[in-house]
């Protein structure tokens, strides 16, 4: 049965139900009458551009005025027009009753218009629509048809002509309710629709539903595959606006926008509407783009790169990264982690692939290869989908193989100049502009496994408490334009023994930072000079 002028996401659950409960009967006389009379009225819909929020069009749905004062809903009288054969005339009507509406509205806004196939078979009948609408004085490059997938096309040949006379004329085309019939592919391929309509139901279930957000991705990506705009309807809530926003979709329209008004309404709420982005942009690759570019990023990358599934399994992994575990790809994907990592780091890889799954929080962990002593880097990101489902566990290696290497040669390099000069007197320090220390070499006879912060914290420590409060109140009362500060203080020495110690330091400005870059070095010998020289003058 074809659902032209149906009820759709303008509707709120309440409503439908309500509609449903307490129509009246409709009678063909009935209807016949409401159209000479104008009782069957246009609603209006706005759709709105996903990213910018700029409006795009309004799609024009049926309402029935009933002589009690009630509107009925389009379920409750399109049964009737078609049994009747009144769906022609109801069309026609309320295309002409839209266009007259909205032809002074500002805006360079759409109408879009649902007709069964049947209209569209029938070359007469659009004709009589093309006049229609040449008549009221809408452009009909502004224009929308819509034809609902559920309906069975009887004369695709004759349909294909009708389509094809639209476009030729600047009215575009639209597939509706695109998901829930079975000849989709077929009538994408043949009429070349100019855009695709999401079925409600998809959208309403996006939150709960898992399976609706793989189905909604994969018509968006469908449609960018083939060139045409998607649309989707009955947008209720936030998430289902964001999640659209994330997979690229172009227009919305639902009640998280506005309902379907009538005319008067319509033209009040056009007046106020304020364009909005009212979600994060998205990428606009299609999916042909999207799967290149990232084979290009997989396979050119400097680092292993992998994905595991819930299921445990290698669902993706690059060259780099089977060069590194010495398994040929074709042995790694779509096997268990288990099965392909050598045993001795198996069991530990596994370990955090687990981790991942539970924790979203990523964390970096080296795995040393077996048997030839390879040093890899291991981090790991949960990937979740828009509801929160866990897709999987993405992996990056990184080889640090020869940086470890290197960090071992200079840390034998220093051990060897540690023996070599036990007594190098020279320590040289960093400290903020503040004269707040926050580095210093070690000194050879210092513990190695010091960190730097350990080692500065000693320096204090071992100062003479006397000579500690002096030298602070030297710093405090220096000239606030100096670039140089010495002093010199005792200190018991990391040996035990007790020295005295030469601190200068110079400010420089190194990038966007000023800081003092100085030495502490040994001056016992000096001071015990000066002390014995004065003796001797006295």
């Amino acid at each position: 049965m074809p659902q032209t002028h149906r009820m759709t996401a303008a509707e709120p659950p309440h409503a439908r139900v309500e509609a449903a409960s307490t129509v009246p009967e409709v009678t063909d006389d009935a209807l016949e009458y409401a159209l000479r009379t104008n009782a069957v009225v246009p609603f209006f819909q706005p759709i709105v551009d996903v990213q910018s929020g700029n409006l795009r069009g309004f799609e024009v749905l049926a309402r029935w005025r009933a002589s009690d004062g009630r509107l009925l809903l389009p379920d409750a009288f399109i049964p009737v027009a078609v049994s009747a054969g009144l769906i022609a005339s109801l069309t026609i009507h309320l295309v002409e009753q839209a266009c007259r509406a909205a032809r002074e509205w500002p805006g360079d806004f759409y109408l879009a218009f649902n007709m069964p196939p049947t209209m569209l078979q029938e070359s007469a009948t659009v004709d009589h629509i093309i006049a229609t609408l040449k008549a009221t004085g809408f452009p009909l490059r502004r224009i929308r048809v819509e034809m609902t997938e559920v309906e069975v096309v009887e004369d695709e040949r004759a349909a294909e002509l009708g389509i094809a006379h639209l476009r030729e004329l600047g009215i575009k085309t639209m597939l509706d309710d695109f998901g829930t019939g079975y000849s989709s592919l077929v009538r994408l391929h043949r009429f070349q629709f100019d855009k695709i309509k999401i079925d409600g139901s998809f959208i309403r279930a996006l939150e709960q539903d898992e399976a609706s957000r793989k189905i909604v991705s994969a018509i968006v990506g469908l449609g960018k595959s083939l060139g045409a705009k998607v649309v989707a309807e009955s947008v209720e809530t936030r998430f289902q606006l964001e999640f659209l926003a994330s997979i690229g979709c172009d227009t919305y329209q639902g009640w998280w926008l506005a309902p379907a008004m009538d005319a008067a309404t319509a033209a009040g709420w056009l007046a106020r509407f304020e364009p909005r982005q009212a979600a994060p942009s998205s990428t606009h690759l299609t999916p042909y783009q999207r799967q290149y570019q990232l084979e290009i990023l997989y396979e050119r990358s400097p680092v292993g790169l992998a994905f595991i599934d819930p299921d445990l399994r290698f669902a993706a992994a690059n060259a780099k990264f089977c060069n590194m575990i010495h398994v040929p790809r074709y042995e790694v994907i779509g096997q268990k982690v288990t099965d392909v990592l050598p045993v001795e780091i198996g069991g530990r890889a596994l370990e955090l692939i687990l981790r991942g799954f539970c924790d979203d929080q990523g964390d970096l962990s080296e795995v040393v290869m077996p048997h030839t002593a390879e040093t890899f880097l291991l981090n790991h990101e949960r990937v979740s989908d828009a509801g929160g489902v866990v897709l999987g566990v993405s992996v990056v290696c990184i080889d640090v193989t020869d940086t470890k290497r290197y960090e071992a040669a200079l840390r034998a390099r220093e051990q060897e100049d540690v023996y070599a000069a036990p007594g190098t007197p020279t320590v040289f320090w960093v400290a903020e502009e503040s004269g707040e220390l926050s580095y210093m070499t070690p000194h050879p006879l210092e513990l190695a496994a010091m960190s730097v912060r350990e080692r500065i914290d000693s320096w204090y420590a071992r100062m003479d408490p006397p000579d500690r409060e002096r030298v602070r109140s030297e710093w405090v009362g220096r000239d606030p334009a100096a670039t140089t500060f010495q002093t010199r203080f005792r200190l018991e020495w990391p040996d035990g023994s007790r020295r005295w110690v030469l601190s200068r330091g110079d400010l420089k400005e190194t990038g966007h930072a000023r800081r003092w870059y100085g030495f502490f070095t040994d001056i016992t010998r000096e001071v015990e000079l000066e002390e014995r020289l004065g003796s001797a003058v006295v």
